[in-house]
Parts: structure tokens; sequence; C-alpha cells
């Protein structure tokens, strides 16, 4: 059993009402980069983050979403193409994502540690702790690596895997209640699907939201 203390994140935050009506650009200093090992397919998936304000965005590779937006309220604003309207928002909400809800006692500590090296990008390694996390509903386990050392409310990321339709992301992160938001997952191993972290670094980049229109 291990203490998965939640530190608290403290953010100039706009709802995404607000976002609309004030701003034309999104912009985000920092990338969340991962590579995404699928059935020997490698591939990277980036997330953008403004630490300001804790925005993520995500792009998926889908020809009728153009972004998704996450805000530390829960809100998920998708920038997508209407069949008739043209540039389109459509909102999510994941009530869990700014919940407290009890963090379910399902991970041991294995001792492990992957250190990921930050050469050109921050003056820090991560040091991601290797957790063993106990199925409830069948029997067996699954080991997870996850950081404390990068300053997103994680939770929101664990959200995009509960999305619905063409905004649901590729795999499987719903970590929502086995990690606190301090926790970003770093490291998953499966049979056919591996993801490891990259790095997080300055990368900034910017999303223009003029002509999307809320459906």
């Amino acid at each position: 059993e291990i203490s998965n203390d939640k530190d608290t994140l403290t953010y100039n935050v706009k709802t995404s009402d607000e976002i609309q009506k004030l701003d034309s650009i999104l912009y985000f200093e920092n990338a969340l980069i991962y590579e995404m090992d699928v059935d020997g397919r490698k591939e990277e998936v980036w997330f953008f983050v403004n630490e300001k304000t804790g925005q993520i965005l995500y792009e998926p590779k889908d020809e009728m979403i153009d972004a998704i937006v996450s805000f530390p309220n829960g809100d998920y604003n998708i920038y997508a193409k209407g069949e008739f309207e043209g540039n389109i928002i459509l909102k999510e909400h994941i009530d869990q994502v700014a919940s407290q809800d009890k963090i379910e006692n399902v991970l041991e500590s294995n001792e492990q540690i992957k250190i990921i090296k930050q050469v050109n990008s921050q003056p820090y390694d991560i040091i991601c702790k290797g957790f063993k996390m106990n199925y409830q509903q069948m029997k067996g386990s699954e080991i997870l690596f996850a950081t404390t050392q990068i300053p997103i409310n994680a939770w929101q990321i664990y959200g995009f895997s509960k999305l619905e339709g063409d905004a649901l992301f590729p795999i499987n992160l719903n970590y929502l209640n086995v990690f606190n938001s301090n926790y970003l997952i770093t490291h998953i191993y499966y049979p056919q699907l591996a993801l490891r972290l990259i790095t997080y670094e300055s990368n900034p980049y910017e999303f223009e939201i003029n002509g999307y229109k809320e459906k």
C-alpha cells in the first residue's frame, strides 16, 4: 500500500465559455510527448500544456476533429468539422476530473524506478516510480510507472479516455481514482501495447479558435 498524497495546483483558470468569448488563440508553452507501440506500430502522441491556465490540448488523428482542449474543471471542448454546419464546438464534461473522490486502494509500490533523461529540454531528469495495480473485477495485476514531477492535473489526461465517439483516446488511460491527480502515468506494458513518456519540454504551440461555433 502506498501513500498517494495529492498536491494542490493553482491555475489562472478560465472556463470553456470564457475562453470562447475572450480568446481567439489558445497558447500552450510545453509539450508532453509519449511513444505508443500498438502491435509493433510505433507513433508519437503529443499533449500541449498551458501550466498557467491548466488547459491541455490533444489533436487526434481524425479528419473530423481538429483538436480537443481539456480544462481543470472537467470540461472538454472538441473543435470539429460538422457535416453541414462548418467548424463547430462540441462539449463534454467528465465529473471525475475535478472531483475529490476517494482513491481506490489497488496500488502497491514495487520499489522499481525508471529515469527519463532530459538532455536537451528540461534541466532535470524525470523519475518514475513503479507500482503494481491489482485488478478488482478479476484475478491478476499489471505494472505501471508514474511521476509527480510534471505540474499538471493528470486526471485531465486520463479523462481523454472517457470521451465519446471519435473523441475517445485510442488506448485506455483511464486511471481516474487509481492515481491521485499529481501522479502522471509514464509507462504501460501490455502484450500488444506499450506506452512510454519520452519527454516534457518547452515546445510552444498555438491553436486558433476563431470560426468555431458551439453546436
